[in-house]
């Protein structure tokens, strides 16, 4: 994760797992490019929910998401702060 210039956050991640770099994907799509404030708005695991994602997950993955969920959340935070 890293603040740009124009205040917005971008992200890079790989994983060997196909179903981690799918959910990767999305959430590259979800947040990269994205400004601080408008990252902390977005109510990402009800969208998620809304579109089938965390039904389909198993339990270790569902924890994994929402561990990818909450750094993205905290890193938005502390550059909305600065």
């Amino acid at each position: 994760l890293e603040r740009d210039s124009d205040q917005k956050i971008n992200m890079k991640a790989e994983s060997d797992a196909l179903i981690v770099s799918g959910l990767i994907a999305l959430l590259v799509r979800l947040y990269s490019g994205t400004p601080s404030k408008d990252i902390l708005a977005f109510d990402a695991k009800a969208f998620l929910h809304k579109i089938g994602v965390t039904d389909a997950l198993s339990a270790q993955r569902s924890n994994g998401l929402n561990a990818m969920l909450q750094r993205i959340h905290d890193f938005a935070s502390a550059c909305a702060t600065q």
